[in-house]
């Protein structure tokens, strides 16, 4: 195998990983639709449901505690993810992020890595989630 053909696998399954947290985030994001404020039987508030962060409770306990998610991401790819005149990163990986904090109640905190270290810092649990700009292909979706 040569080095050339190791980029490819490597940045192919980094991407495909993307592909798959925002398939994921956008679930989340899509479970957060409708009226669930009444409880059905009584026509009660359910305070977990006007909570500030209606689904923290679908997060597992240990990031919910921490309060964080760690995101990968190679920040040089605009208008998806990109520091701006600032230095803060912005975008659209950034803009979704934030309101999946919302949705979350945590915090994503970017951590710019160079793309094809995305799905390592994911399996050493460096990262909790990569997100980063990538095209779908059907060699990506079969993981190769």
């Amino acid at each position: 195998m040569t080095a050339r053909s190791i980029r490819r696998t490597t940045a192919a399954r980094t991407r495909l990983a993307a592909v798959g947290t925002l398939a994921v985030t956008g679930a989340l994001l899509l479970t957060a639709c409708g009226d669930q404020t009444k409880d059905k039987d009584s026509g009660s508030t359910d305070t977990a449901s006007t909570s500030a962060a209606p689904l923290a409770d679908k997060l597992p306990k240990a990031i919910r505690d921490k309060g964080v998610i760690k995101v990968g991401s190679d920040i040089a790819y605009a208008p998806v993810e990109f520091k701006d005149s600032s230095g803060k990163t912005a975008g659209i990986d950034p803009d979704v992020a934030a309101a999946m904090g919302e949705q979350l109640g945590v915090k994503f905190e970017f951590e710019n890595a160079t793309f094809d270290t995305l799905i390592g810092g994911l399996a050493s649990k460096r990262y909790d989630i990569a997100m980063s700009a990538m095209t779908d292909t059907k060699d990506r979706q079969e993981g190769i």
